[in-house]
C-alpha cells in the first residue's frame, strides 16, 4: 500500500490582502515545480523521517523565497565601530555617575556624551550629503 503526503493549503496571516494572495501564490507555484517530493513512498521509518524533513526543509524555503525581507530598524547598526564603541562607553558610564554621583564619573560621562554628539553629528552630516550627491546622479 502506497502513502502520501498531502498539503492542506492555509493562508499566512498578513494584514494586506493582496501581498497574501501573491505570496500564497508563490508559495504555490514552488510546490507545483516540485511535484515529486508529494509522491514519496513511506515504507519504512527512515523514509518516513527523511520525508518529514524534506517537507520541513521545502516548506522553510517556499515561506523565505515568497516573503520579502524587512530593513533593519536599528540605527546604531549603520555606525562606525568607533561611534558604536563611544555610545557603548557613555551607556556604562552613565549609570556609574548616577550611582556614585561621584565629580570625576559626573565629567566622564558628560565628555563621552559631548563628543558623541560632536562625531555623530559629522557622521549624520556627511551622510546627508553622500545621499544628496546620490540623488541628483
Amino acid at each position: 500500500m502506497e502513502k502520501c503526503i498531502f498539503l492542506k493549503t492555509q493562508t499566512i496571516p498578513i494584514t494586506n490582502h493582496h501581498s497574501r494572495l501573491n505570496k500564497l501564490e508563490q508559495i504555490q507555484t514552488y510546490f507545483k515545480k516540485k511535484k515529486k517530493i508529494l509522491n514519496i513512498k513511506l515504507k519504512s521509518l527512515s523514509n518516513i523521517v527523511s520525508a518529514i524533513n524534506k517537507l520541513t526543509n521545502d516548506i522553510q524555503v517556499a515561506a523565505k523565497d515568497s516573503s520579502t525581507m524587512k530593513p533593519s530598524k536599528n540605527p546604531s547598526s549603520n555606525l562606525t565601530p568607533e561611534l558604536r564603541k563611544l555610545l557603548a562607553d557613555k551607556h556604562r558610564a552613565r549609570p556609574i555617575w548616577q550611582r556614585t554621583h561621584y565629580p570625576d564619573d559626573k565629567s566622564r560621562y558628560n565628555m563621552l556624551s559631548n563628543k558623541l554628539k560632536f562625531l555623530l553629528k559629522i557622521y549624520k552630516n556627511s551622510h546627508f550629503g553622500a545621499k544628496q550627491n546620490q540623488s541628483f546622479d
